[in-house]
């Protein structure tokens, strides 16, 4: 290796990896989010639905958890929670950055304009459950595609033949004063 590579490389290396070193600095002096006051949650649900005249119903409780802090360089630090459904039935889980959602997934492979994909019925996040605002006036019971479109009902009953026939969910706690969006 000729001492003119070793040269040019060096410095290469050093200024491609400054960007890295000042994100980690940002991250490591951004303030940490406070640990949350409401930590843990169960939250029965039921939920009854019809797809091309076949009747469904769904009685489960919806577990959150706080379970600890995370960082990137996309988000800085932020609270990390988990969801689970109480009877460990997978109903169809969406897993996000920094969200998790708990769905119902209502119809599989459905073909639309050449579009394959699914239907679920949103349970909720735990962020919403433990009383924290996760996202600007979010709520569950919404029903999306893949492509996070939302169907009104009749919308969903003429395109899809999926009807909602109940949905009982439990409220959410009291929030706690810490106003992060996570």
């Amino acid at each position: 290796m000729s001492m003119k590579k070793v040269f040019i490389g060096i410095p290469v290396a050093i200024i491609s990896t400054i960007p890295w070193i000042l994100i980690g600095l940002g991250i490591a002096l951004s303030p940490t989010p406070p640990k949350p006051k409401n930590t843990y949650g169960e939250f029965p649900f039921h939920l009854v639905y019809e797809v091309d005249g076949e009747q469904f119903t769904i009685d489960d409780v919806i577990v959150c958890e706080f379970i600890g802090r995370g960082a990137n360089e996309g988000s800085g630090k932020f609270l990390k929670w988990d969801m689970r459904l109480l009877s460990g039935n997978d109903y169809g889980r969406l897993a996000q950055t920094r969200q998790s959602i708990a769905v119902v997934k209502l119809l599989d492979d459905v073909i639309m304009h050449n579009y394959v994909g699914h239907i679920y019925y949103d349970l909720g996040t735990p962020q919403y459950y433990l009383g924290y605002n996760a996202i600007d006036g979010y709520s569950p019971c919404k029903v999306f595609n893949a492509a996070s479109e939302i169907f009104e009902a009749d919308d969903l009953w003429n395109r899809y033949k999926i009807r909602i026939i109940e949905a009982i969910f439990s409220k959410p706690m009291v929030g706690n004063g810490i106003a992060i969006k996570n």
